[in-house]
């Protein structure tokens, strides 16, 4: 996966021989995808923001987050590309309707519609019931939180600086 001055981000696989791959340029993101197991990458999708965290829920549904996406006249949001397509086609997302855009630095999904993010700045989570439509911020640490998984459909476990973990169940 070449991207010219981007750096790869994040790569995940849907099946042995389709994955996708991400990167961050300042001011720009890429989103390549192969169907041949990493042999060969296709460019799907250009941004002018800088992607981070990638997740699939299942072989189609997959989310994409990064850094800001500056938009004008309209206020800033936070990014967020969502596939439906195995990743062959993406789509940006509206989000964070009431809250202030942030860096997005990764994400993790329990179903299509219930995910959570974290920031680069780690110093809340973001979680969401509708894909994003809506997010609530969540402070969960004085400490900054860098990773965040479901452990179960309901369960999300966070990790971050100096050994932090936080775990909640709602």
């Amino acid at each position: 996966v070449t991207g010219g001055s981007a750096n790869p981000t994040a790569i995940r696989f849907t099946g042995t021989d389709t994955g996708v791959a991400i990167t961050r340029a300042s001011g720009a993101g890429r989103v390549y995808r192969t169907t041949d197991g990493g042999v060969s990458w296709t460019l799907v999708k250009s941004v002018d923001f800088g992607l981070a965290g990638i997740t699939f829920v299942d072989a189609n549904i997959g989310y994409a987050v990064g850094d800001i996406a500056v938009r004008t006249p309209k206020p800033s949001v936070s990014a967020l590309l969502t596939t439906v397509y195995g990743g062959a086609t993406w789509v940006e997302s509206t989000m964070a309707e009431g809250t202030n855009a942030v860096d997005l630095s990764g994400i993790r999904c329990a179903t299509v519609l219930r995910c959570v993010m974290t920031t680069t700045k780690g110093d809340q989570l973001l979680r969401t019931e509708n894909a994003g439509v809506t997010v609530a911020a969540v402070s969960p640490a004085t400490d900054p939180i860098r990773a965040a998984a479901f452990a179960s459909a309901s369960r999300v476990v966070a990790a971050g600086a100096f050994g932090t973990t936080v775990i909640s169940d709602d």
